[in-house]
This record gives C-alpha cells, structure tokens and sequence, in this order.
C-alpha cells in the first residue's frame, strides 16, 4: 500500500501461530518548504548558489533535505544589476496643514539592492536629515521637499535619483463665511432657510443648531460660526425683522357696518370666503345676512385674516347710543377722547395695525400723551357694548 496523506492506517497479517495480528500506523506527512531569494549578480561576475555556478540572470531552485528529512525547495531570482533601475517617491499623509502641525515625509525606495545614503532639499536649499523620513513642525505655506537618494548596487554601480516634490499648504486664517439669505422681512407663521455659501467641517448657528443649514422662524441677527481643522470663522449677522401684525377682527359698528379692528395699508373683505370686489377699505356695508371676514396687510408686506363673522340683520336700525370725540387733530403731544356715556376701552392702533396703547374702563373724558408715539397716522377705536367707532389721528 503507498501513502501520500496523513493519517491513521491498519493492516492485519497472520502470525507465525496461525492467529491475526494487527498493525496500526499513525502516520504525518511533513509538507515540502519553498523558499523564495532575490539577488543580483554584477556584469562578468559569477553567482555561487549552493555550489552551482551562476553566470546571469535567471531563476534558479535547489532542493535542499530539511532537518527532518523531508525536501526543502529555494527558488532564487537572480537580476541583472543594470536591468531595474531603482526609484524613489516622497509621501505624506496631507500637504494641507494647521501652522506648527507636526509632519513627516517618507521616502520610500525600491529597486535597490545595495547601499544607500539620502540628501533632502528645503525650497531646494539642503539641510542635514540622513534618515529615510524627515519631520517637522515649522513648514510655512509653498514650502517644497524633495530628496536625492544615493544608491550602489554593490558592483561599483553608483546613482543619484530625485524624488517628487510636495509643496504644503498652511492654514493660518478660515475667511469669514457668507450665510445665503440677506437681511429681509418674515411674516408671523412663516420661516426662512439659512446656509452658507461654501462648505465647512463643522457648524455652530446662533440658534445652537450644528447642521450645516438651519430653519429659523423668529426675528433678530443670525450668525453662524464654521470650523475648519485649523480655525474657525463667525459670520456677519443677517437681520431678520419680524412683522409685528395681529390677527384682526370683524366690529359691527352699526347695524349694517362693519369694520377691521385693527389699521392696514390695504384691506380686503371677504362675504362667505369669497373676496368681496372693490371692498378695499377698512370698513364694509353689510348688504346680505351671511360669514363675512376681513384681510389686512402691513407695510412689510405681510397680511392676516380674521375669523369669520356672522352677520344677520336685525331689521332694527342700531343706533350709535355714544358720542365721540376727539381733540385737538392733528396733535403733538395730549390727545382728549371725550365720550357723552361711560365706554369700555379705548384702543389706539398704528398703520401697521399694532396695539400702542389700550385703556380699560376710561375716563368720560381721557387723556393719552402722543409725546411717546412715534409722528404718523393712528386709529382711535372705542368700544362700548359691542358697538365700536374710531377715528384716525395725525401725530405731528
């Protein structure tokens, strides 16, 4: 029986008394070792490979009886000294660095058998650095490296070979970034998307968000300040400008008037969600019973609807059971509302339609200081019962 593989085998053979007898061989089998060799052989030399002779270039293999006696195979690959002429290239992990990061560059050779000794060049001036790798912490921006290694293959051949050249690129100040939105106007529900203009490592927005966008809903500077491995930057801040504008309500004024209770620049009325044409101004004639509402825009250009209102003739002609007025107008400082009953509240409005003053349960006759307010037109409106008036003042 030959064996070629490793394990445990049983024979059985008949002794000499005529009885089995029984064998049982436990058997490994060593693998054969393959070595591998590279040299070089010089021109006109000869090449000793465990007595053989060599005179080129070539792959050769011997086999050789290892120490536990099984076949051990070197294939050795013999070059030609002149053939594969050696390189060498500079690498490093980035040549965009922070200022005083430490760096290294390593030279890496192939193709050399023999000797080798290297030369670096700073901003092609050399410097003494003997090694392989050259480190330091004081590149300044468009510093270059490179490095001329001297190679001998040992058969009195000598090289001298240049590598690559690397320039760095030093980090010293991250320019101010630019958020893409522009200072502007948001109406009250609404919402604005900001980002920056170029791309950064990392983010931190005013709002505290850290995304390179943030969506912003309320008024006032927005920044943002970004990051890069070296520094970071703060934007300029964006100006946001809320409008200030209320949801406004449908008053009866009379029986069949109707008014905003709050100043716009422009109004638009609507009669069972329909707008109304031509029904443009703060106030509407109530000609048929039904839902009737009222939009109003700012000088911001934002606008706000009122709930509807729902309006059903009486047939009885509500009388105005108050008398107003108001003086002096225009005014610059005191302004007298004089009423002829007691009323519930006096509310004065500006022309954006926001609340600047309110006074509950006032006097017959109440005094409000205009000195406070800014000059332009507002809108006294008076309460009393449900039924409403107003007039408008000027402030000079």
């Amino acid at each position: 029986m030959s064996l070629t593989q490793s394990g445990v085998y049983k024979d059985t053979l008949t002794s000499s008394s005529g009885c089995d007898s029984i064998i049982t061989l436990n058997l490994s089998v060593n693998p054969i070792t393959t070595t591998s060799i590279s040299d070089v052989i010089c021109i006109g030399n000869i090449y000793n490979f465990n007595g053989r002779i060599l005179t080129s270039p070539g792959v050769y293999s011997d086999t050789l009886p290892s120490v536990i006696g099984c076949d051990s195979i070197i294939v050795l690959t013999l070059n030609n000294s002149a053939t594969t002429p050696p390189t060498v290239a500079l690498s490093t992990q980035t040549t965009s660095i922070c200022t005083n990061q430490l760096v290294t560059v390593t030279a890496m050779v192939q193709n050399n058998s023999g000797s080798i000794s290297y030369q670096w060049y700073l901003n092609g001036s050399l410097i003494f650095n003997p090694g392989a790798t050259f480190s330091t912490t004081s590149f300044n921006s468009n510093d270059s490296i490179r490095v001329v290694v001297l190679t001998s293959d040992g058969c009195g051949n000598s090289k001298a070979i240049i590598s690559n050249t690397i320039v760095f690129t030093v980090q010293t100040i991250l320019a101010k970034p630019i958020i893409s939105v522009s200072d502007s106007i948001i109406c009250a529900g609404d919402s604005v998307l900001l980002s920056t203009v170029q791309s950064y490592s990392a983010y931190l927005w005013s709002n505290g968000d850290t995304t390179s966008s943030t969506t912003v809903k309320a008024a006032g500077p927005h920044s943002v300040q970004v990051f890069s491995a070296c520094a970071s930057a703060t934007s300029d801040p964006v100006i946001l400008k809320m409008s200030s504008l209320q949801q406004p309500s449908v008053l009866q004024a009379s029986n069949d008037s109707l008014y905003s209770s709050i100043a716009g620049v422009s109004y638009q009325w609507y009669f069972n969600n329909t707008f109304v044409l031509g029904a443009t101004q703060s106030s509407v004639i109530a000609s048929q019973n039904g839902d009737y509402a009222v939009e109003v825009r700012d000088n911001l250009g934002c606008s706000s609807r009122s709930a509807n209102y729902n309006f059903v003739r009486t047939g009885i002609n509500k009388v105005m059971d108050f008398k107003l007025n108001v003086y002096p107008n225009p005014t610059s400082s005191l302004l007298s509302v004089e009423t002829n009953v007691k009323v519930d509240i006096i509310v004065v409005y500006d022309v954006i339609g926001s609340v600047v003053a309110r006074i509950q349960n006032p006097m017959l006759k109440q005094d409000i200081d205009f000195s406070l307010f800014a000059s332009g037109m507002y809108n006294i409106v008076v309460h009393r019962d449900g039924i409403m008036q107003n007039v408008k003042v000027l402030k000079e």
